[in-house]
């Protein structure tokens, strides 16, 4: 500062010396006028530090107690995470994918689904679907609240909704997949149920999982302690007449009054040892309504086990496995291709037992080729059966390039076969061709 009120001094006192040495005509500066000027620049230079004084206390202040920083908004080009505010992160996800299919016997919609196979007497009807729906999008935050556990929440949709014509746009409505807030040991909000297992789950282009394994998403509460969680999840009681489900949100007299109760246990050395998942579901199953004349007021209790694992036989191949079974649980099971509980003529009420297993080998031939071979397995005990199915068993196997960083190109082949309570049984085959795009 004392350089600037200096550098200003001297310009002023040049600046009057040029002055007086200007209009007094070369002639000699009085000691009394120099003193004045003298004076003069001394007064100003208080004067400058005066005006400077306030400002360079409101700077240390503010130093002090810095305000609050401005959102910054940085891609990193390494984790693709966005950070929105000073305390709050977005990292987006999810792929873009292609798929060509074609089905040899019947067509079977936007994912392979083995339970809608047709009896080997319906005429056999080649099919080509394309379709984009199984892409999807994700986006989980992370904020920091002021203790050392983040807030965070997941959200992810796919296209598999309602399906829209095939005349001209193609649309196709948004699903929600998954969407919940985490802290900690506690979930809430919709996800994959705790009673479903990851660790058996094939690498499959299809959206759909092979039979005998659990598969379901929806609303749960959910407290993880170490390896082990508990989860409160959405009940649904799906009681079965003939081929019509009434379950309650179908409208039907299924009453849901308690949530399913699971606990699952995660855990294993992994590698070769393996890694596992052991869980137990318990419901509650009742009816309350009139179907065809019928009185029902009736509840039972479900129950099921799922047990899975993974072993790296080497490093370039492993082995999943699982296998479920339980009474009144078929609506966890591979879509609800098995109901929970039928109704009888006379007013009667039966759970259902069901249940089921698979097992996938996965070989990575080179550091960009992999395939998965798989086979799954699914059995309705119940002689009435939901929708007539006995038995049905999926075989798939695939073979997928990974060209480039985040591109997949493969195919699948998917066979189903489905045994009908009344003896009937039928197939069906589809070829799937895929271009997949991860971000």
């Amino acid at each position: 500062m004392k350089i600037r009120v200096t550098s200003l001094a001297s310009a002023v006192l040049a600046a009057s010396l040029f002055s007086t040495t200007t209009f007094a005509s070369d002639a000699a500066i009085s000691s009394e006028r120099l003193a004045e000027l003298l004076q003069r620049i001394e007064a100003l230079e208080n004067q400058l530090k005066a005006q400077q004084h306030t400002p360079a206390t409101a700077t240390v202040t503010a130093e002090a107690q810095p305000p609050s920083r401005p959102a910054r908004h940085i891609l990193s080009a390494e984790n693709g995470v966005i950070q929105v505010a000073p305390s709050t992160t977005v990292k987006f996800g999810g792929y873009l994918q292609a798929d060509l299919m074609y089905d040899l016997r019947f067509k079977n919609g936007e994912h392979f689904n083995a339970s809608n196979t047709p009896d080997s007497a319906v005429d056999d009807q080649s099919h080509t679907f394309l379709q984009a729906r199984q892409s999807r999008m994700s986006m989980a935050t992370s904020t920091d609240v002021g203790t050392d556990t983040p807030l965070q929440t997941y959200l992810e949709v796919d296209f598999m909704g309602s399906q829209g014509n095939e005349v001209m746009g193609n649309s196709h409505n948004l699903r929600l997949r998954n969407g919940y807030v985490r802290y900690g040991r506690f979930m809430a909000g919709q996800d994959w149920s705790n009673f479903q297992d990851y660790v058996g789950l094939p690498t499959l282009l299809d959206v759909s999982s092979p039979a005998g394994r659990v598969f379901v998403r929806q609303a749960q509460v959910r407290m993880n302690l170490g390896q082990f969680a508990l989860a409160l999840e959405n009940p649904e009681t799906q009681p079965v007449l003939g081929a019509t489900n009434h379950g309650e949100s179908l409208g039907g007299i299924g009453r849901d009054r308690l949530p399913d109760l699971t606990a699952a246990w995660r855990g294993g050395p992994g590698g070769a040892a393996g890694s596992y998942h052991v869980a137990a579901v318990l419901r509650e199953l009742s009816v309350d309504g009139t179907v065809n004349g019928v009185d029902y007021d009736d509840s039972k209790t479900g129950w099921g086990f799922n047990v899975a694992g993974m072993w790296a036989l080497n490093p370039n191949t492993s082995l999943k496995a699982n296998a479920v079974y339980g009474d009144g649980i078929g609506r966890y099971i591979n879509n609800g291709w098995a109901n929970d509980m039928r109704l009888n003529a006379d007013g009667s009420v039966e759970t259902i037992t069901s249940w089921g297993a698979s097992v996938a080998l996965e070989q990575r031939w080179t550091p960009t080729t992999a395939s998965t071979f798989s086979i799954g397995h699914f059995n309705n005990e119940d002689d009435f059966a939901a929708f007539g199915t006995e038995k049905v068993n999926t075989y798939r196997m695939n073979y997928r390039w990974y060209p480039l960083h985040s591109i997949m190109i493969g195919g699948e082949l998917m066979h189903a076969t489905r045994d009908f309570v009344d003896g009937r049984d039928g197939d069906n085959t589809r070829l799937q061709l895929s271009v997949r795009k991860s971000f």
